[in-house]
């Protein structure tokens, strides 16, 4: 599975793909102390990774996702 990153629609916004279909995006927190990915196409409420740099962020959700297909991936196929 390949995962892409892509300029959200606002300016702190990053938007997530997995093999072409956003999965979610990465936001900076309200304190802008850390990045939170937030997993679904509409979720902006409840975050599920967090880390205070934005590379480890990525590299760990292209590691989850390369090791096994995301719920939302499965329901929209």
């Amino acid at each position: 599975m390949q995962v892409t990153f892509r300029k959200g629609s606002s300016a702190d916004a990053i938007d997530v793909y997995c093999d072409g279909k956003r999965v979610g995006c990465i936001r900076r927190s309200q304190d802008s102390r850390r990045y939170e990915y937030y997993h679904g196409r509409h979720n902006l409420t409840a975050y599920a990774y967090e880390n205070v740099s934005l590379d480890p962020l990525k590299a760990l959700l292209s590691s989850r996702m390369g090791r096994r297909p995301l719920l939302s991936l499965i329901s929209e196929s």
